[in-house]
């Protein structure tokens, strides 16, 4: 019998679904978190997860932001990126409602899951998700790192800039401040240009942003690779839509190897899945 296994990757602004079948990612589709209150997140879980009601699913694999128990499937801590989502057993809570097996971690760790497993990687990697917050991971040769406390690799709230900007987790100076694509909207915004034409537009204002972006981007892998070091940095997230635009200009400005995700927005389910089939099965 065919395995079909429903992936979702939650992010702050986005849910992204899509159903395995066979191993393979079948189809995908996309819905708004509506991340005010748990239950707001909660009921967009499960319009995520039903739009695939015609599909007997034998489990759901979940990537999610948040500190994540990859193990227990509960999410620790998580800022108000998503609201109330702290404390929330995310993978009880599908079991119950679905009665199929469920599995959950961290989308850092889970988009390096299925980009080492795609890549066959062999050498010590970091990489980091550019969406609404700063995701990230680390791969030491053999196997994603999680920490005793399951948040290891948690590099977008790296402080980068000390007395910088407020970040939502209470610190000040987050990388997740400076490079995220909330952050590029605001120095879209400060600019009076748009974050969809910034890498396009060629004008002065544009070219002044994509400076500054990439300056940052620079500084978020000097200050990782001095609390871990590293011999590939990968991105992936939405700003890799661009990344065509952006990245011959990061690789002119820094010797670090650098690359964007060969799975770009489906990492994160791909890594759900691979983690369910190791640790979602009976």
């Amino acid at each position: 019998m065919t395995e079909r296994v429903i992936a979702l990757d939650i992010g702050g602004t986005f849910i992204k679904s899509g159903i395995f079948v066979g191993g393979k990612l079948a189809d995908t589709a996309k819905f708004p978190t509506r991340a005010q209150s748990l239950q707001t997140i909660q009921s967009a879980v499960a319009q995520a997860v039903e739009y695939w009601k015609d599909v007997q699913a034998d489990g759901i694999a979940v990537s999610s932001a948040g500190d994540i128990d990859p193990y227990r499937g509960r999410c620790v801590y998580a800022t108000d990126n998503l609201k109330g989502y702290s404390g929330f057993d995310i993978k009880s809570w599908l079991e119950e409602r679905y009665g199929v097996r469920a599995s959950a971690l961290n989308d850092g760790h889970a988009a390096l899951l299925g980009e080492a497993c795609r890549r066959e990687l062999t050498m010590p990697a970091v990489m980091l998700t550019l969406g609404t917050g700063v995701g990230g991971a680390y791969f030491d040769g053999k196997e994603v790192v999680f920490g005793e406390d399951y948040r290891y690799g948690r590099f977008g709230h790296l402080v980068m800039c000390p007395d910088g900007k407020k970040c939502n987790c209470g610190q000040r100076g987050c990388i997740e401040q400076y490079i995220s694509a909330s952050a590029l909207k605001e120095k879209c915004a400060a600019a009076g240009t748009v974050p969809e034409k910034v890498f396009s537009n060629g004008d002065a204002r544009s070219r002044a942003v994509v400076d500054e972006w990439i300056d940052d981007l620079c500084r978020a892998m000097e200050t990782i690779y001095r609390v871990q070091k590293y011999e590939l940095m990968i991105f992936g997230g939405g700003v890799c839509g661009s990344a065509q635009r952006w990245m011959p200009l990061l690789k002119q400005k820094t010797s670090r190897r650098a690359e964007i995700s060969v799975l770009l927005n489906t990492a994160g389910m791909e890594g759900a899945y691979r983690w369910w089939c190791k640790n979602g099965k009976i």
